[in-house]
């Protein structure tokens, strides 16, 4: 028995120190033997020798900040029949500090390839940069490629793609993840048709199963070719998820093309310009196919030319075979300032054949938020199509901007008799309630006409809780509450919270009175104005001058928020202006407040005294800035915990608590602040701020050329200026 634990013991162990990890540098040398930072091998070829050779749990480490310039060959990094197991995958990834490890390309190659024919499983690969800097047309046309190898169970994460023609494709393989990577500058290659770069893609699938995409940022796609997209799931790929990952810039962001049980979930997309946000398509190839089994749910679409486009696509196979597009569920979802074209709609159905063969099989479009589409909410508008339990309830689709928008148009009456339309709720303040062959109906109108639809939909003001900072949260008194119909496969709504929440299930994204802690986050936040600051606490000799109302509707912030007060709270220095931001992508503002700051520097609600709320923020972790009216704003250096019970984020407690280099005044005594100084509000502390102290010499008030927030402007205030020159905001734009 002795014998047998010894054995098992030795075999245990020799397994575990028989990984190998080998570290590469720069400035490292071939001749060493990699085993330690300090004798570091060098060359990528080296690398791929040993990785060829490569043993279960073998890592291989690239040294952060170092970056490896490859001008010839097809490849940078082989997977050549590389084969790690479930608990011991075989890593491409990084040590030491600073910025990640560059692989930086060009000609025909790429970066990392799956080599053709070879078997490869288990295999990481994390924190690289993939890039080039060699002209346009001399680029590698892909970051990572799998084109016809056994590949599966592959991990990239935290990776960086910029500039490559396509970030990664997947071909016949399955059981891939990619998270936490950053694909941006993707403009594809040019294959000569009409002068354009085509593809283009940061993501591409082709008959490939079980990828997921999380938690990823997708921004910048420069191609030309108006069809290209951040992701691509296309010739029978199955089981595809996107989720949690923001996509911004480019001509179509994600594409469902054929095949089974596709995701699209808590998605950020916008500014989409040349098609949609998200695409559902079946696509004839040389017979019959099918895309079935479709989610699409909690995304936020806005800025973009379409919101969801469900059609047939056409392709050099031409119009032949059938195309079922079926049990696709869309549902929580904002899709709203839909623009750029006649055929901007929240939702676009069509065909984009001759032929009377595109079947949309079990559609349910339901509990979304449809707001400002130029052409319209949902548009039935295309001709062929063979409609069977389309279902579109419980949505509010709401149009206070575009004359040109019908919220339902549906081109052939006949359609009705398979579309049911219900518990909807539409509010046109111009435009058309519902559009039928051309004619212009109101919901009431439409009701007499059409007697089985809409039997319980109405025509009312959702009442949304701030539409003006796209806050589509209803209020208390929403005439959607409790008037949707019970849908068994919508159990929650945008935020996460359980529906229903009262009586019956509410109309639109999102569930009034839940009580789930995804609702009503506040912010603790402490910080110190520069002007007014003195010995731990600032000044209040401008009390007497505070406006009742928010001060930020003006430029440069155009906030719109209706913050008044009847009187102001002891103890409140002046008012800012909060923004929380996505901790994966600083520059996009998820909300804004306007809130007062206290002399003791705590951040406070309207009532004076009480944390600062975001209804119907989910609770998570944001950036939060800060601005005011004559000090630089910041930004909190890192993402900050938001809860119920969020506990105090100090910006006062140092230079490091906020972005950037130099974010902040040191004040003494281990006390930092903001800039004072930026009278004309332009982000820079320049001479041009003089003006706003020379011009209105001794004027008293509210005035942006009081710097030191004193109640009138005077020589103290010129010093404010003089003091902080050529500093300017580190806040991102």
């Amino acid at each position: 028995m002795k014998i047998k634990a010894f054995m098992f013991i030795l075999v245990f162990f020799t397994s575990i120190f028989s990984q190998t990890t080998y570290y590469f540098s720069a400035s490292g040398s071939d001749a060493n033997n990699g085993l330690t930072p300090s004798t570091a091998k060098q060359t990528l070829s080296v690398l791929q020798a040993l990785l060829n050779a490569a043993q279960p749990g073998d890592q291989f480490l690239l040294k952060r900040g170092d970056t490896w310039i490859t001008r010839a060959g097809t490849y940078g990094i082989g997977i050549n029949n590389v084969s790690g197991t479930a608990g011991n995958y075989i890593t491409i990834g990084t040590y030491g500090t600073g910025n990640k490890p560059i692989l930086d390309l060009s000609g025909n190659a790429t970066a990392i390839r799956f080599l053709d024919g070879t078997t490869n499983h288990y295999v990481k690969i994390s924190n690289l940069e993939i890039t080039s800097t060699a002209a346009a047309n001399n680029r590698p046309y892909v970051g990572i490629y799998d084109y016809s190898s056994d590949t599966y169970q592959i991990l990239i994460d935290s990776c960086t793609i910029n500039g490559i023609a396509q970030g990664i494709i997947i071909n016949s393989s399955g059981y891939w993840t990619i998270s936490n990577s950053t694909f941006k500058n993707t403009f594809g290659n040019f294959y000569g048709n009409g002068g354009q770069f085509e593809g283009g893609e940061g993501v591409a699938t082709n008959d490939a199963w079980n990828v997921l995409i999380t938690n990823c940022i997708f921004e910048d796609n420069i191609c030309t070719d108006s069809k290209t997209h951040f992701v691509y799931f296309s010739n029978s790929s199955d089981n595809c998820t996107v989720e949690n990952s923001v996509f911004h810039d480019s001509k179509q962001a994600i594409a469902l093309v054929d095949g089974d049980n596709h995701k699209v979930i808590g998605n950020t997309i916008y500014n989409i310009t040349s098609s949609s946000a998200i695409t559902v398509s079946s696509r004839p190839q040389t017979g019959d196919s099918h895309l079935s089994n479709v989610l699409i749910e909690k995304n936020e679409i806005y800025n973009s030319e379409i919101g969801i486009i469900l059609n047939k696509t056409t392709t050099t196979f031409g119009d032949t075979g059938m195309t079922w597009t079926s049990d696709v569920r869309i549902i929580n979802n904002l899709i709203y300032d839909i623009s750029g074209a006649g055929w901007s709609y929240g939702v676009l159905i069509e065909s984009n054949q001759n032929s009377q063969n595109l079947v949309l099989d079990d559609i349910l479009f339901a509990n979304n938020t449809v707001v400002n589409c130029y052409g319209g909410g949902v548009s039935f508008g295309s001709s062929n199509i063979s409609y069977s339990n389309f279902s579109v309830k419980n949505n509010i689709f709401y149009n206070d901007t575009y004359s040109s928008g019908t919220l339902i148009f549906v081109k052939d009456v006949s359609d009705l008799s398979q579309i049911t339309l219900n518990n909807n709720l539409y509010y046109s303040v111009v435009g058309s309630d519902i559009n039928v062959e051309g004619i212009n109906l109101s919901l009431s109108q439409f009701k007499l006409a059409h007697i089985t639809e809409e039997i319980n939909s109405i025509s009312e003001n959702p009442l949304f809780a701030n539409p003006s900072i796209f806050d589509f949260h209803i209020n208390g008194n929403s005439p959607a509450i409790d008037k949707g119909a019970v849908l068994t496969n919508v159990t929650d709504d945008f935020d996460g919270n359980q529906r229903p929440a009262g009586g019956g299930f509410d109309i639109g994204a999102y569930e009034f009175g839940a009580t789930s802690g995804f609702f009503s986050p506040a912010l603790n936040l402490k910080l110190f104005l520069e002007g007014p600051y003195s010995n731990g606490s600032m000044l209040l000799a401008m009390s007497e001058f505070l406006p009742l109302s928010q001060p930020y509707n003006t430029q440069p912030w155009n906030y719109s928020g209706n913050e008044t007060v009847s009187s102001i709270p002891s103890g409140v220095v002046d008012w800012v202006l909060l923004e929380i931001r996505n901790n994966t992508s600083a520059s996009t503002i998820i909300g804004k407040r306007a809130a007062f700051l206290r002399n003791d520097g705590l951040i406070v609600d309207l009532d004076g005294s009480s944390q600062v709320t975001f209804n119907g923020m989910p609770v998570g972790d944001y950036y939060v800035v800060i601005n005011h009216r004559n000090h630089l704003s910041v930004m909190s250096k890192d993402p900050v915990p938001i809860s119920s019970a969020s506990s105090l984020y100090d910006f006062s407690g140092g230079s490091n608590k906020a972005f950037g280099t130099e974010p902040m005044v040191d004040l003494g005594g281990g006390k930092w602040g903001l800039y004072a100084g930026d009278g004309d509000r332009n982000g820079i502390i320049n001479v041009l701020d003089y003006g706003e102290v020379v011009n209105f010499l001794f004027d008293t008030g509210y005035k942006y050329g009081d710097l030191d927030l004193n109640g009138i402007i005077n020589v103290l205030d010129y010093s404010k200026t003089n003091s902080n020159l050529f500093k300017s905001t580190e806040v991102p734009n």
